[in-house]
């Protein structure tokens, strides 16, 4: 019998094995040999289905471990979400609507650009402070 038999005879007595992510290299050998097709002539056609098991275990350990990881951190970050208050899952997300904004920020929206242009000089912190100031007689006009 060939390699390439052997090797097809290997994925058939795989496919009869479904890995479980916590089953061990041990655990997969022996059900792989097993379901170890009776046909293999030579001690060279069972290393050659041997071999092949190995490598397909390894690989479904592999992607079995990944996707462990891949779940452990969608669990970490479903409870930071959740610590903060925040949905777990962006289908629930609701679009959140803004608050308008206080009669204070339209304030420095209108008057900021006024305000720069006449002093030009003045830093953005020291802007802010003649806005607020501006904003204090503003409302002493009103009251």
């Amino acid at each position: 019998m060939s390699s390439n038999s052997s090797a097809s005879s290997y994925a058939s007595a795989a496919s009869a094995v479904m890995v479980a992510t916590e089953a061990t290299y041990a655990t997969y050998i022996k059900e792989i040999m097993a379901n170890m097709p009776d046909d293999l002539d030579s001690k060279k056609d069972i290393d050659n289905f041997y071999k092949a098991a190995i490598k397909d275990i390894k690989g479904k350990i592999k992607d079995a471990n990944k996707a462990a990881k891949v779940a452990t951190k969608a669990a970490k970050a479903a409870k930071v979400a959740k610590k903060k208050g925040k949905k777990a899952s962006d289908e629930d997300d609701v679009e959140k609507v803004k608050k308008p904004p206080s009669a204070y920020q339209i304030f420095l929206k209108e008057n900021r650009a006024s305000v720069k242009e006449e002093n030009p000089e003045l830093t953005g912190k020291e802007c802010t402070e003649l806005l607020r100031t501006m904003w204090s007689k503003h409302k002493e006009d009103k009251a």
